[in-house]
């Protein structure tokens, strides 16, 4: 299954995340979804439960008050090797 470490934020949260899934797509929508969900608490609890396509959350913070609430956005997503060289 394709890996994807996606960058994601809106006015008062910012996540990185690595989402095994199939598409662009989906590993965005996982962030969004995620980073909407950040307002509920710091990680959201049930993440695993919500989203069993994350793989591993590197990022997860508050981190601006921005001057207007905005919906997340997807700054970035990156296709990862899910195999690294040397890793076993």
């Amino acid at each position: 299954m394709p890996r994807f470490r996606v960058h994601a934020y809106d006015g008062e949260h910012h996540a990185t995340l690595i989402v095994a899934c199939d598409g662009r797509a989906r590993a965005g929508a996982v962030a969004s979804e995620f980073v909407a969900a950040m307002h509920l608490g710091y990680y959201p609890a049930d993440h695993s439960q919500r989203w069993p396509e994350l793989v591993r959350i590197e990022t997860a913070t508050s981190w601006f008050d921005a001057d207007e609430p905005f919906p997340p956005v997807v700054e970035s997503i990156e296709a990862i090797d899910p195999d690294p060289p040397g890793g076993a």
